[in-house]
């Protein structure tokens, strides 16, 4: 997807997990904050066995692009996207569901990877996750399917362990709201973030760039 382009939509959702500077948490040891559904156990299986007749490999591999025209190469449907989307029964629960829990999230700004890489390394960050779901989307059928781009607020530490502190398992606590901001702006600035907003009343809340 073009630069320009990805700067001009506005938030879609894309959860992981990133390894910074602590050990995981045993809860937090998957993709994701939590599990989104209770996957059926031959749910991979499924998808292996059909991208294996489909494709002829359990991995997938760079093969020619079933798309062409004015779709973006970041979101360009492959053989693999498109036998994913059917292992998946063309439903977007279950697709949203599979990248949600399959591919892990790396911390850092902008399109790097692109739908099929993504899904070959199984890990890319919001941008690249949201181009894979959007390929996915579309090889079932889903052709009105967008980006948007926008700040996500996000509560720094909470009580449930669904915070920013966990989910990007930084050790850092929030014991001096400035000193947490500060850390934070330099923390995305060197991933490649625009400029932090920052500011919240509730002294917990950080706001940053998100697809």
């Amino acid at each position: 997807m073009k630069p320009i382009r990805l700067l001009t939509l506005g938030l879609l959702l894309s959860v992981g997990s990133c390894f910074l500077a602590a050990e995981p948490a045993p809860e937090f040891t998957q993709p994701g904050w939590f599990q989104a559904t209770d996957r059926p156990a031959p749910l991979q299986e499924a998808v292996v066995q059909v991208m294996k007749q489909e494709t002829g490999t359990s991995q997938g591999g760079l093969g020619p692009l079933s798309q062409g025209g004015d779709h973006e190469i970041a979101e360009a449907i492959t053989p693999e996207i498109a036998a994913l989307a059917r292992a998946l029964e063309m439903d977007p629960k279950k697709i949203f569901h599979y990248v949600h829990d399959h591919i892990e999230h790396v911390f850092y700004f902008g399109s790097k990877k692109g739908a099929q890489l993504t899904l070959l390394e199984r890990s890319g960050n919001d941008f690249d996750q949201c181009a894979l779901l959007v390929a996915l989307l579309r090889a079932a059928g889903y052709t009105n399917v967008s980006y948007q781009f926008g700040l996500l607020q996000m509560p720094f530490e909470t009580p449930d362990k669904k915070d920013l502190q966990h989910w990007l398992r930084v050790t850092l606590p929030n014991t001096n709201y400035a000193s947490t901001v500060e850390y934070f702006s330099y923390l995305t600035g060197i991933r490649g973030y625009p400029t932090l907003v920052q500011g919240f009343p509730d002294s917990n809340s950080i706001a940053f760039h998100r697809v």
